[in-house]
């Protein structure tokens, strides 16, 4: 099943409401990336992706944040420890019909954001912006 088609089938569920409802309580803080102010501004195709990516990120995202966010976070200070974590701080899922969305991080100084950027379930690369 492509990526559409596995975003789709999620979004033409029959329990949209309860996904939309989900999706929203778990990630609406972090729509800001996307201009999405409030759950009406959710599209389906936006929240089954939304529900889709919760259950792969534990296979996912950590690993990249171990390997391409937090070697972002040690080139950019000087001195070892500097910060103490990475949260996530955003998510850009307005491109998300072509297969293209991003995760933003922070640190706990909130100094700089480092991008990660994804092409359907693949790693595309990173940038900094601080």
């Amino acid at each position: 099943m492509s990526f559409v088609e596995e975003i789709k089938g999620r979004s033409n569920s029959d329990s949209l409401d309860s996904i939309m409802q989900t999706v929203w309580e778990n990630y609406g803080e972090f729509l800001f990336g996307s201009n999405i102010n409030s759950i009406q501004e959710l599209t389906d195709f936006q929240a089954g992706f939304l529900h889709l990516m919760d259950e792969k990120w534990t296979e996912l995202i950590p690993v990249l944040i171990e390997d391409q966010v937090k070697p972002e976070f040690d080139n950019w200070y000087e001195e070892e420890n500097s910060y103490e974590q990475i949260n996530l701080q955003s998510i850009d899922i307005s491109n998300i019909e072509d297969g293209s969305w991003q995760l933003m991080f922070e640190d706990d100084n909130v100094d700089l954001i480092v991008h990660l950027y994804m092409k359907e379930w693949e790693f595309q690369n990173v940038a900094r912006t601080g």
